[in-house]
């Protein structure tokens, strides 16, 4: 992962369906948690004990390949029911909460290969897993990632669709990977969700390796004024492949409007380059 310093959008540059530019700025609190949760060196370790359902306590991490380049994750900590789990793959972080019982099985959008995970349980133990993820080179991801409430949001608009358009993909029309598989457009993964507190992030990916049409994908990230945001700093990071199995991290920073503004959706335009299709 390739850090890049820290811009600032200035209250000012962000109005509604307004285009936004990143300055450099100092001060990255986010940024440094995000950092620090991404490089965190592995503790592997486990007392021993029996879990109030009387299973063994020690946990386990696999992880397995996937249609549409995706990764199933499966936990097992009988000992850390009903707990947050931090996870990290090539610099994303998100969290999620185990079952009663320990369990926890997600699926989440490989971004390099082969696709290495750790997992952060409650008391410092991490666990890792590796997969090959055979099919990753025809698919392009790109990511923005949060802690908390943010009001951020990831949008794709597919061949020139409109807002709301069958090809409008977000949170609240997300699609799945049977249609990347189908090779009919991309869809939207959101890892960490109903955690207030935790890290959260949201993955598009596009089969840019099996689509027969030319055309592009324009990319935007929406910021909700609401009374979680209105009158702060809202940190995130972007994520994208570089097309030479790496993933470039942007730190983000924006002034939100103050409180009278709450309800206005903040759109910006230039955080993430467009993807341009060729037809294959």
């Amino acid at each position: 992962p390739v850090a890049v310093g820290l811009p600032r959008l200035p209250k000012e540059a962000l109005q509604p369906a307004s285009l936004a530019t990143e300055r450099p700025s100092g001060g990255a609190a986010l940024a440094r948690r995000l950092h620090r949760a991404q490089d965190q060196t592995p503790v592997i370790s486990e007392g021993r004990g029996i879990s109030p359902f009387g299973l063994a306590c020690g946990p386990s991490l696999s992880a397995s390949p996937a249609p549409a380049a995706m990764v199933t994750l499966r936990l097992t900590a009988p000992c850390h029911g009903n707990e947050p789990v931090r996870f990290t793959h090539a610099g994303m972080v998100f969290t999620a909460r185990t079952s009663l019982t320990g369990q926890a099985e997600i699926a989440v959008p490989a971004l390099v290969q082969p696709a290495d995970f750790q997992a952060r349980l409650r008391g410092g133990t991490t666990l890792k897993a590796s997969t090959a993820v055979p099919d990753l080179a025809q698919f392009e991801r790109v990511a923005v990632q949060w802690q908390g409430e943010t009001g951020l949001g990831l949008h794709a608009l597919e061949f020139g669709a409109g807002y709301d358009d069958p090809g409008h993909v977000w949170a609240s029309a997300p699609r799945s990977p049977a249609y990347a598989t189908q090779a009919r457009g991309g869809f939207i993964t959101q890892l960490g969700a109903g955690l207030p507190d935790g890290y959260r992030a949201q993955v598009y990916t596009f089969p840019s390796g099996s689509m027969r049409r030319n055309g592009t994908v324009r990319l935007s990230v929406e910021a909700a004024v609401s009374a979680y945001t209105c009158n702060r700093e809202v940190k995130a990071q972007t994520l994208r492949q570089d097309g030479e199995g790496k993933v470039i991290i942007t730190d983000l920073a924006l002034d939100m409007p103050d409180c009278g503004a709450i309800g206005d959706i903040l759109v910006l335009k230039n955080i993430l380059p467009d993807l341009k299709i060729a037809r294959n």
